[in-house]
């Protein structure tokens, strides 16, 4: 990855996180209630909404990863446990704001979230060091 591509990987990470921060922590009036009433495969609106933030955060994150190939399963630990702390730290939080309220099945959906992006998280991260390898090789 070019020092400049680089750079724009982590800004689209730190914008990323900034738009759950806002997504998570900032009243969202009749928008939540709305994604309640709608249904996807079964699965409440919000709760969909939940783990694909979690997906994508955790594409992002894949995609931000720069490690050697010694490394490699070794770093995933700290990016997961990045994602599981926000994971339960945003509705925990959330619990303690007047303007929202915690909730368990919220929870759940982030953390399903987590581990179906577990798998494009693996597959982004191991194409970045492949070619990082190749360009550095």
């Amino acid at each position: 990855m070019s020092h400049h591509t680089h750079i724009i990987a982590r800004l689209a990470l730190l914008l990323y996180l900034v738009g759950m921060a806002v997504a998570m922590l900032l009243p969202l009036g009749g928008l939540s209630v709305s994604l309640n009433r709608i249904r996807l495969l079964g699965f409440r609106g919000d709760h969909v909404v939940h783990a694909a933030m979690f997906v994508g955060l955790l594409l992002i994150m894949g995609y931000n990863r720069r490690v050697s190939a010694a490394r490699w399963w070794r770093s995933l630990w700290p990016c997961l446990l990045l994602a599981v702390l926000l994971a339960v730290g945003s509705e925990l939080l959330q619990g303690l704001l007047h303007i929202r309220r915690f909730s368990p099945s919220d929870m759940q959906a982030n953390l399903v979230g987590i581990a179906l992006g577990l798998l494009p998280f693996l597959m982004v991260s191991r194409n970045r060091q492949i070619k990082h390898r190749h360009e550095n090789g």
